[in-house]
């Protein structure tokens, strides 16, 4: 680099500190009005909570029914009347649809699992919480159901095979009759209902639409808006002074 180059560049490094001198009070009032307008914004900005269940979906040796069944069968008419009667929540449910369709109401698989965690955010934690509870609680009362009739079905089979077995007794297929007996009754005693597993119990934390990172983001800004405005003007001034020179 040459001795010239150094020599402006110092020239310029020292322009810049000399303009923040003489315009720190400008600079200092922008960002001062700039930043209590973002913190205003922080505080007046719409707080949300989030309420947060667990349902273990009903298993046998499959299961009762697959997680996208399941996330897909939450947002049913049946399911969602049932939870505004059964849940005493005072949502109708066309909002919990919107809510649904909206992602205020959300369904998502916990990964490798056949566990489902929703999640309900409102501006209210309680209400956040009952309609969680009740979205859950109608779903559960509905896989019940299923998984009743799924067992009711293998207590059958398992008697079936009982009467083959006591037909078939002296002959050779006893074996794989028998082998289907144990292999069913293991299948009955393995198996996991549906049911709520966690459940919303805190106060809740609420989250506002603007976050604590992106109001620094917004001051920080506001800082490099005062510096540019105060470079501006001052480019504007030595302009005019140019110009009434000429």
């Amino acid at each position: 680099m040459s001795d010239q180059q150094i020599l402006r560049d110092e020239v310029s490094f020292a322009h810049f500190i000399n303009l923040l001198r003489k315009k720190k009070v400008l600079i200092f009032a922008i960002f001062l009005i700039w930043s209590a307008g973002a913190i205003l914004f922080y505080w007046k900005s719409p707080v949300t909570f989030k309420a947060n269940s667990v349902i273990r979906l009903g298993s046998f040796t499959k299961p009762v029914m697959t997680v996208p069944y399941a996330i897909q069968a939450m947002k049913e008419q049946k399911i969602l009347s049932d939870a505004v009667t059964s849940g005493h929540i005072s949502t109708d449910i066309n909002t919990l649809k919107i809510m649904f369709e909206s992602g205020a109401i959300s369904a998502q698989n916990i990964p490798e699992t056949q566990f489902i965690k929703i999640t309900v955010k409102t501006s209210d934690y309680q209400s956040a919480k009952q309609i969680c509870m009740a979205v859950s609680q109608a779903f559960v009362s509905y896989g019940k159901r299923i998984f009743a009739k799924r067992k009711e079905f293998i207590e059958q089979q398992i008697k079936e095979l009982e009467n083959k077995y006591q037909f078939y007794s002296r002959s050779l297929v006893t074996q794989p009759v028998t082998a289907n007996i144990i292999s069913l009754n293991e299948d009955l005693l393995n198996a996991e209902d549906f049911e709520v597993t966690d459940i919303p119990i805190s106060n809740g934390v609420g989250e506002r639409a603007v976050s604590e990172r992106r109001l620094l983001f917004i001051i920080l800004t506001g800082l490099i808006i005062a510096v540019l405005f105060a470079f501006i003007q001052d480019f504007m001034a030595n302009l005019a002074y140019d110009y009434r020179k000429t």
